[in-house]
């Protein structure tokens, strides 16, 4: 006689249960338990739950809460006897500088702008300078209350990968086309005999950061970094539109007095600053799609 196998209990239903109780202890912690306890900790390290969308791109929960707790521990070895933020404050500040960072990720990717390997690699063997490894870990850990990896992914790749989109933003024909056909147009207008008054105040009426003004006499050894054209203008003339790394200027001479290194320039100036990263960035999150989904935390 055959003997009758004992049927198998399905599997699923203990998934299934294992799954509930899991997202249970999650919701809990999320909830109820402090966004610093260590079930909320782990919950969020095993799922990563969304706390802010940026163009489709998340922001997980996990990210927003390591940010908080580093913050919680600077403010704590800095502000000692001081009022520590609340948690909504840190909530705020740590949701800001990562939006920022997932928007500057996100605009170096659209400009195909990297940080090479061996970019992270001579600049941390800049600040490591003449220390031993133990040693610069060591400051990392007290200053930082990082790793070296975290430090290198999370503080030293975005600094890098800010200062080249910086420098990419100020040198782009693209994203400094409109302050300089300003500068073109007050240059003309200027040759034309408008009164310099009547053209810089106009250009202050731009959205774009412009000053200047008289500047009076000049001497040769006093020229202003970038002001190198002013050595060649004679009296009542007019500079075209000069480009340094940060500005376009355009630079008129009333009066020269005297000649070679003795000479000395009336001038006026109008400065047309270019537009930088933080404007760019803050046009772009402008013309993003955020969804916030944490609103605050326990």
């Amino acid at each position: 006689m055959e003997a009758i196998k004992p049927k198998r209990t399905p599997r699923w239903p203990k998934v299934v249960l294992a799954v509930v109780v899991v997202f249970i202890v999650w919701w809990y912690g999320l909830v109820y338990l402090h966004w610093n306890s260590w079930i909320v900790r782990v919950a969020t390290n095993i799922i990563p739950f969304p706390a802010v969308m940026l163009n489709g791109e998340s922001i997980t929960y996990h990210d927003l809460l390591i940010e908080m707790r580093q913050r919680l521990w600077l403010a704590q070895k800095q502000n000692e006897g001081m009022r520590l933020p609340d948690d909504d404050e840190m909530l705020s500040r740590a949701l800001e500088s990562l939006v920022r960072e997932k928007a500057l990720t996100q605009l170096a990717k659209q400009e195909d702008i990297t940080v090479e390997r061996e970019e992270l690699k001579n600049a941390l063997a800049d600040l490591q300078g003449e220390q031993t490894d133990e040693a610069f870990d060591l400051t990392l850990i007290e200053t930082l209350n990082v790793n070296r990896d975290t430090f290198v992914d999370e503080i030293l790749r975005p600094l890098l990968l800010a200062q080249k989109l910086k420098t990419f933003v100020l040198a782009s024909s693209d994203y400094q086309s409109s302050i300089r056909v300003l500068a073109e147009q007050a240059q003309i207008r200027i040759v034309g005999g408008t009164l310099f008054g009547v053209i810089l105040q106009a250009a202050q009426q731009s959205p774009f950061e412009i000053d200047g003004g008289d500047y009076g006499y000049i001497s040769v050894g006093n020229v202003p970094d970038g002001w190198s054209a002013l050595l060649g203008m004679g009296e009542n003339s007019t500079s075209p539109v000069i480009e340094t790394i940060d500005a376009f200027i355009v630079l008129v001479v009333e009066e020269v007095i005297g000649s070679g290194d003795d000479a000395q320039f009336h001038t006026k100036a109008i400065i047309f600053h270019k537009r930088g990263l933080d404007d760019v960035l803050e046009q772009y999150l402008d013309d993003s799609e955020i969804k916030q989904i944490i609103k605050g935390v326990e």
